[in-house]
């Protein structure tokens, strides 16, 4: 019994499609308190709020409450992206760090609403453009409102390259 409720807990918090109605309340509490590290091979999906993740293998560990994702893994949160080697995701911190070969696209955030766009008429304004970051590692910090990378850095824009040893973005 325990092997499968841990089974089924690992899906509740990677795919969010498994029902725990095989356990009662009080035993699906007990295994909870129980379970100290979860792992994931395979196909790994994970939803946090606004963020997606995807790697071929996950690690959750509960007392750190964090998911280490590797094989491949990307993060999204809107349109922006992140990919690398390893990418580590402090759950109750709201933050997140990438190592070894990082790559990140950030969308500029459009201030108009649908409604707004529709009412003014065409302009001649220069279309909004990605960020690409690439870097060897990076910290993404959300309750400071702030992405650090480190070693190797690349920022490029369609018409700007941008190399240093660290850059730190700031977002709203």
């Amino acid at each position: 019994m325990s092997g499968r409720a841990a089974i089924l807990s690992l899906a509740v918090l990677f795919a969010g499609q498994a029902v725990l109605a095989s356990l009662s309340g009080a035993e699906e509490r007990k295994m909870e308190d129980r379970v100290t590290r979860i792992e994931a091979e395979g196909r790994v999906r994970m939803v946090q709020d606004g963020r997606r993740a995807v790697a071929e293998r996950a690690v959750y560990e509960r007392a750190e409450e964090k998911v280490v994702l590797t094989g491949s893994p990307k993060v999204w949160e809107d349109k922006n992206v992140v990919s690398g080697r390893e990418i580590t995701v402090f759950l109750d911190e709201d933050r997140s760090e990438v190592k070894d070969d990082v790559r990140v696209i950030l969308y500029p955030r459009d201030e108009e609403k649908p409604s707004e766009i529709s009412k003014k008429p065409p302009s001649n304004e220069k279309k909004k453009v990605p960020l690409v970051v690439t870097s060897r590692s990076m910290t993404a910090d959300q309750t400071k409102s702030q992405i650090i990378f480190e070693n190797d850095v690349v920022v490029r824009r369609s018409d700007m390259t941008l190399t240093a040893d660290r850059v730190t973005v700031f977002y709203e």
